[in-house]
């Protein structure tokens, strides 16, 4: 059911005369509405503009996305970090990469986000799923597939235990699109 507002949202929204907590859209946690990232975005735009079309594949690039990327790989205690404009985007290129070491097994309810053009993504159990792909590349040759999951059901708010992978006796690439649990 879509709802109209004249207000901007934060975490919560006026619809009506009536006021809705929000968890939806692109800015989960309400930043958008936030007085210090409008500042920090306001300088941001000041500096770089608001539509600076650099990219990987650019003849000109802004060295604010290597040091981000930088900054990130060490946060995270990483070799390297890849920054991209959408999650979506991030999860595209690693699974575009990913195909190519295996056979794609695509948990239930795995985001659009994780699936390859042609997906078959199980229906079901997510805990189940596991216990039973797990148990079936164990009897099959190391690196014949690749695990596609969400760490977090969004849908749900469930965060998923993955400590089935533990009794993998086989090599497998493991994919989990972590997007909606990152730090949180």
């Amino acid at each position: 059911m879509i709802q109209i507002t004249d207000s901007m949202p934060g975490r919560t929204v006026v619809c009506d005369g009536r006021e809705y907590l929000f968890f939806s859209g692109f800015s989960y946690l309400g930043m958008h509405a936030s007085p210090s990232f409008r500042q920090w975005l306001a300088e941001g735009q000041a500096q770089f503009g608001s539509v600076y079309p650099s990219s990987r594949i650019g003849n000109l690039q802004l060295r604010l996305y290597e040091e981000l990327e930088h900054s990130l790989a060490v946060h995270t205690g990483q070799q390297a970090a890849a920054c991209f404009s959408s999650g979506y985007l991030s999860a595209q290129a690693a699974l575009t990469w990913a195909v190519t070491k295996g056979k794609p097994l695509y948990a239930p309810g795995a985001h659009p986000a994780l699936r390859y053009p042609g997906a078959v993504v199980t229906a079901g159990n997510w805990q189940d799923w596991l216990e039973t792909t797990v148990d079936m590349l164990n009897r099959e040759p190391d690196n014949s597939y690749v695990l596609f999951s969400d760490a977090v059901d969004p849908l749900r708010g469930e965060v998923h235990d993955f400590g089935a992978l533990a009794r993998l006796r086989r090599k497998a690439l493991v994919l989990v699109d972590d997007s909606h649990g990152l730090g949180f």
